[in-house]
């Protein structure tokens, strides 16, 4: 197949309601020497992660959680409803939610979620308070312009090893839970595998630690659910539970030469949990679909995409789209 028509088939297939029969199964086993076996395994990949249930934990009494949003100001146009859209469509209680952001941008987060205060506490932070001033002066000063980006994974890190909740579901701002989700029943959660696959994430996983190297699947998934618990156990096997020692290995090791060299966020911590704790995990159906921002016009934009999507689990209103 073509680019645009794998494009078109992998989005409709990311519906709630479609599900791609055998017979792709077949046609890819006789076409596979044409396009070649990586390419071929390739599309089976992902058409086992668009086979995956909807919602594989059944519970009726689920665990708390946290919710996290680490954003800055250019996210600020989604963060409302990214928080009001988790609140409602998290099957699991949330007790707390946590909106990270640099300082010059504190109050400005305040005043857009200070409506959902009244439901749940809710609190916006200093990112400066979450990781000490010389573990990010370093990434800083390697990282140059990308310190924003690798500074975000951190903060994730940063927060949930510190958390005494049962689990803390990640979000990315600009992504919206449209339909209810159960993300972690008694001791095990869900991982939700995605389409996209960036080599040089693994290729640094493999040289950081042994527990990585068996990787079939892919997590750049926009959310995801952390169990503190998991994380602690993940970083003491991989850094000695020290944060500074992470950066240092992530500073020594990163390959400057690819715009996007790493991931200590989702991927670090689904194949370090998948690596030693796979009772703990069931694989769910990614059920997401990107969007352009520019969707967000009208008199109700947010039902408008809530309509738009509804046939989706989530949606992520990309800027650069």
């Amino acid at each position: 197949m073509k680019a645009g028509v794998l494009d078109w088939f992998y989005a409709h297939y990311q519906r709630t309601d479609e599900s791609p029969g055998k017979g792709f199964d077949a046609l890819l086993t006789m076409t596979g020497w044409a396009i070649g076996s990586d390419r071929a395994a390739g599309i089976q990949r992902r058409l086992s992660t668009l086979r995956l249930p909807l919602d594989p934990l059944k519970m009726d009494d689920p665990p708390v959680i946290e919710l996290l949003i680490v954003t800055t100001r250019k996210d600020f146009p989604t963060l409302g409803a990214c928080v009001a859209f988790a609140l409602a469509n998290s099957r699991n209680p949330v007790s707390r939610v946590v909106v990270v952001t640099p300082q010059r941008d504190v109050e400005g987060a305040r005043r857009i979620v200070a409506p959902m205060s009244e439901s749940v506490p809710l609190e916006v932070l200093d990112e400066s308070t979450l990781l000490d001033h010389e573990t990010a002066t370093d990434l800083k000063r390697h990282f140059g312009d990308r310190f924003g980006w690798i500074l975000q994974q951190f903060l994730c890190l940063a927060y949930v090893s510190a958390s005494s909740a049962a689990g803390v579901l990640i979000l990315d701002s600009d992504t919206w839970l449209i339909r209810p989700r159960l993300f972690l029943g008694d001791g095990i959660q869900i991982l939700t595998p995605s389409l996209e696959r960036h080599p040089p994430y693994y290729q640094f996983l493999r040289g950081l630690s042994p527990i990585y190297g068996a990787e079939q699947l892919t997590f750049v998934s926009h959310h995801m659910l952390w169990q503190p618990d998991s994380l602690r156990l993940i970083l003491e096997r991989v850094c000695d539970g020290s944060l500074t020692e992470l950066a240092r290995a992530v500073i020594a090791r990163a390959d400057m030469r690819e715009p996007s060299p790493l991931c200590v966020k989702y991927e670090f911590y689904a194949h370090g949990l998948l690596a030693l704790k796979p009772e703990s995990v069931a694989l769910a159906k990614w059920a997401n679909s990107s969007a352009p921002r520019s969707q967000m016009r009208g008199p109700d934009p947010t039902m408008a995409i809530r309509q738009r999507y509804a046939k989706f689990a989530s949606v992520s209103l990309h800027d650069f789209i």
